[in-house]
């Protein structure tokens, strides 16, 4: 839409087509559960075209920054507003509504404002709560063992803790999230200020693979208050958690050996997945009242799909059922649902209640159009026909790669039971 201006003056008349003002009026229907949706949905790995995903400009929501015009485009269009393009919203419009909405702006060039008295400011806001720092591991007289620590005044400062407060003493909008390479520019950010930024030494992987208990323990001791937030498995050792990769002395995303796994048992130790913020945060919004039945659904069906299933892709490699490798077309499913967990909170991270699938199966089993049998063979939903099945790509004598456990047995049986209370006995 062109907006056209006609000048009749000293009897001449002359048009001017004039671009529009690229602030659609559509912008006053966003709110600030809209933008918190689009935080979480764009945390799950949805974008949307015409708009880059990183630029000079973002925007804080619950923490974590995100480009000002991208987010509100994807807001824009879960709120069923329609789509817009870079040519029809302008950068201005985007930071004026987030800022009327509350929202703290954020520069990247926000980092050159904090100063060495900003800093100190931070440092000293930790000291009036020193118990509470203390116990935290934010504040200690001694260096960590691998992590990195900011010296001030005689005593070792956590960079994340000391960041937030620091922050907040300039004034400068607080985001909780810190790539790697922004974290690493802010500690040399720190050292440029004149503050010593050190570690007592790098953190290492185990030298050797474990081979039993007794290695596995050993191993452990080495690497106590070792911290990989990379690693998408962990082992809960005698009520300490390990980043699984370094415990075991595995490359990164290599798989887990059968031996690998029974030096686990035999430990006593418990393998599960990395909790995953993202999945606390798509709960509690699934779990809204107000939520539409159609956004309800989008927000479910992204659960699992950030650490829980990097765990099953690192443990399986691919479809448990068809092999395939791809990881574009897998899904990450929950056998007893993430939502029926409440109670049994330690089922949402064991990775024997996760199937690794193809969209199509995914899909499938989680509607309850197909499962599987405690001989991990599939039982497929008489609803759907013989011509269903073969579009489908299913048929009977289809199976799991592996035997399912008995931890696998009594999901698969409580993911049954589900079905059956939904569909009757048709299924399962």
């Amino acid at each position: 839409m062109r907006l056209v201006v006609v000048n009749r003056m000293a009897g001449v008349e002359t048009k001017l087509i004039m671009a529009p003002p690229r602030d659609p009026e559509t912008l006053q229907n966003l709110t600030k559960a809209h933008l918190q949706a689009a935080a979480l949905y764009w945390n799950g790995g949805t974008r949307v075209s015409h708009f880059k995903a990183t630029t000079p400009h973002g925007v804080v929501i619950n923490g974590h920054t995100y480009p000002t015009k991208a987010i509100v485009a994807l807001a824009h269009e879960l709120a069923g507003l329609g789509t817009l393009t870079s040519e029809q919203l302008a950068g201005k419009a985007a930071r004026r509504h987030l800022q009327a909405l509350g929202f703290p702006l954020a520069n990247a060039n926000q980092l050159e404002r904090l100063q060495r008295k900003h800093v100190e400011s931070g440092a000293a806001a930790m000291r009036e709560f020193m118990e509470h720092a203390i116990a935290q591991k934010h504040i200690a007289e001694k260096l960590h063992a691998t992590e990195w620590r900011v010296g001030i005044d005689g005593l070792w400062y956590s960079p994340r803790a000391l960041r937030l407060n620091a922050y907040a003493a300039a004034g400068l909008p607080i985001s909780h999230d810190l790539s790697k390479s922004e974290y690493d520019r802010y500690r040399a950010h720190l050292t440029a200020l004149g503050f010593p930024v050190e570690r007592a030494h790098k953190p290492e992987r185990a030298r050797t693979t474990p081979r039993c208990a007794n290695d596995l323990r050993r191993a452990a001791s080495a690497l106590i208050e070792c911290v990989d937030d990379a690693d998408p498995l962990q082992i809960l050792l005698d009520g300490t958690c390990y980043p699984a990769g370094t415990l075991l002395g595995l490359m990164p995303g290599a798989a887990l050996s059968d031996q690998d796994l029974a030096a686990i048992s035999e430990a006593g130790a418990v393998l599960r997945t990395a909790p995953d913020p993202l999945d606390l945060e798509l709960g509690a919004l699934a779990a809204r009242s107000d939520l539409s039945t159609e956004v309800r659904r989008e927000v479910t069906a992204r659960i699992g799909q950030g650490r829980f299933r990097a765990a099953l892709m690192q443990l399986h490699g691919g479809c448990l059922v068809t092999g395939i490798a791809t990881p574009e077309v897998l899904r990450a499913a929950h056998i007893h649902r993430w939502k029926d967990c409440a109670e049994t909170p330690e089922a949402r991270l064991d990775p024997e209640n996760g199937l690794l699938l193809t969209a199509n199966l995914d899909a499938l089993f989680e509607v309850g159009l197909i499962a599987f049998g405690d001989d991990g063979e599939i039982v497929i939903s008489p609803r759907l026909d013989a011509d269903a099945r073969a579009v489908l790509g299913i048929h009977g004598g289809m199976r799991l790669a592996s035997t399912p456990s008995d931890a696998q047995r009594a999901y698969l049986a409580k993911h049954r039971d589900r079905i059956r209370a939904m569909h009757g006995d048709e299924t399962a």
